[in-house]
């Protein structure tokens, strides 16, 4: 199942963090200061996220990756809402 994918990390290192949030800022939204939601568009799953983003790692590190059920994925919102106020990657945002 292709996307939304939840992704929560606690990456001790600085560096490899920095690696890891470069990678997700290609494909997803930030909601949190280690939270990041991969959405449809993207075209991941995360059997495919876990692949792209677990090389940028060491074994202190830990990742999560959540992929909801269809059902649960179709309840998923937003504040503010409409959810699709959410970026379709691959967008420019300007800040």
């Amino acid at each position: 199942m292709k996307g939304p994918v939840l992704v929560c990390y606690d990456v001790f290192d600085d560096g490899r963090r920095d690696r890891l949030r470069a990678a997700l800022d290609e494909v997803a939204d930030r909601f949190q200061q280690s939270g990041w939601l991969i959405p449809d568009a993207a075209g991941l799953d995360a059997h495919r996220a876990a692949a792209a983003l677990e090389g940028l790692l060491a074994p202190i590190d830990r990742l999560r990756i959540y992929a909801p059920c269809p059902a649960c994925a179709r309840l998923l919102r937003t504040a503010p809402a409409p959810a699709e106020r959410l970026i379709a990657r691959p967008a420019w945002v300007a800040r």
